[in-house]
């Protein structure tokens, strides 16, 4: 299925849990839970794809610095990691909690 905004205005209709943009079983569940009815499988993929290209939109560093969000690159003796500092939070933040403040405050 292509992309439909209309998907995109139903997602933000809902009130999804983070862990439903992350797993497709999750999706499913709050589906049926808040709609009161069994999501067909064209259903939850339609809205599966319109998630995984909201995500890829809304981590980009564009969309990121609009936001105040500012990626970086933590390296460790064992590797690197990606932290997020927050304009006018002291800190550096893993992605869950960037969700989460981007969640609360309707990015």
């Amino acid at each position: 299925m292509a992309y439909d905004e209309r998907y995109e205005d139903f997602l933000n209709r809902l009130d999804l849990p983070i862990e439903a943009w992350e797993d497709k079983e999750r999706l499913r569940e709050e589906l049926r839970e808040q709609l009161k009815y069994e999501p067909s499988d064209a259903q939850v993929e339609s809205l599966w794809e319109t998630i995984g290209r909201l995500r890829t939109e809304r981590w980009d560093k564009e969309w990121l610095e609009l936001h105040g969000v500012k990626r970086v690159n933590v390296h460790y003796a064992w590797g690197q990691e990606t932290r997020y500092a927050i304009q006018g939070l002291r800190g550096l933040f893993g992605k869950d909690f960037v969700e989460r403040l981007r969640e609360e405050e309707g990015w």
